[in-house]
């Protein structure tokens, strides 16, 4: 398989996951890790369950919710560069 429809399938389950819990998401870095590390943990079940398809899918989570947590540092480092004077203290003051 490609790496082209690898990271098709990637973001299509970003897609999902914006569908399924919104977007933005407003997780610190530790929480970002967390979910990460739960997702890494489905992977190791997958592989002693010995299911490579699962394994597979459970590698596309990880890879999409790593994914996830670069876009939302970016964000917060682009609102953390310019908040609208009308917006400072609301929750997407984030400084």
């Amino acid at each position: 398989m490609s790496y082209h429809t690898v990271l098709s399938q990637i973001l299509d389950r970003r897609k999902l996951q914006n569908e399924k819990w919104g977007y933005p998401q407003y997780h610190t870095i530790e929480g970002w890790l967390a979910i990460l590390v739960e997702e890494v943990g489905e992977v190791a079940e997958a592989i002693l369950e010995k299911n490579p398809s699962d394994i597979r899918d459970e590698l596309i989570d990880v890879a999409a919710v790593a994914v996830a947590a670069i876009e939302h540092m970016d964000l917060d480092m682009l609102l953390r560069t310019y908040i609208p004077p009308d917006r400072k203290g609301d929750k997407h003051d984030l400084g």
